[in-house]
């Protein structure tokens, strides 16, 4: 449970911050990937600009138009992401500590909206899951009665693009030429050799002697 601490700004309107917009279930969602609901003269908008990528910054938009035909003074605007989201900016198109905030709500205070005006918030946001459902609420009081005006875009983030993981080329290990070893002489080689010397020797004495006769 998100317990926020308001800021003396709002704290004229903890009645008004008592039933916002962070319990959405008690919303209708409308599928659409921007959504508008249009009820007691206010007309809500909420939109993904672009597109959603897990793990990276979204960008979302809410348009709050006053077609009451009266101006109206301390309006709620506010927003609900779903689990496994969480806001990454600050709140823009409001004055500075207008807005209370947790993890993946909040709900900003505008001061005064005049009948035909319109005001817009943008914020930026981050995401761990692929759906990103964003459930956006205008609260405040027209002719002297409250009004809860809501809307939900559904909204589909794609996973985001990893680059190929490329092995190293590894180089063929060729084996070395080893150049060929001569077999070892053995000793009956080596006898057999002088045998044949010997025998070599013999037979020229006696080619000799029979020369000579």
């Amino acid at each position: 449970m998100i317990r926020i601490q308001l800021p003396r700004k709002l704290r004229a309107t903890r009645s008004l911050i008592a039933c916002a917009l962070l319990a959405g279930a008690a919303f209708t969602a409308i599928p659409a990937e921007a959504a508008t609901t249009t009820a007691s003269g206010i007309t809500i908008t909420t939109n993904l600009v672009g597109s959603a990528t897990i793990g990276q910054h979204s960008t979302f938009n809410i348009v709050v138009t006053n077609n009451t035909g009266t101006a109206l003074t301390n309006i709620l605007v506010g927003d609900k992401l779903p689990l496994g989201s969480k806001l990454a900016s600050p709140i823009s198109g409001v004055p500075v500590n207008s807005c209370v905030r947790g993890l993946n709500a909040f709900d900003c205070l505008v001061t005064s909206l005049p009948a035909g005006g319109s005001v817009t918030l943008s914020f930026q946001a981050t995401t761990t899951t692929a759906s990103l459902t964003n459930l956006a609420a205008f609260q405040g009081f027209i002719g002297g009665l409250f009004h809860t005006v809501a809307t939900t875009s559904f909204n589909t983030a794609a996973a985001p693009v990893v680059a190929p993981v490329v092995a190293p080329v590894v180089a063929p290990v060729v084996a070395p030429v080893v150049a060929p070893v001569p077999a070892p002489v053995q000793v009956g080689q080596v006898a057999q050799l002088g045998q044949v010397g010997q025998v070599t020797a013999v037979a020229r004495a006696a080619h000799g002697r029979h020369t000579g006769d």
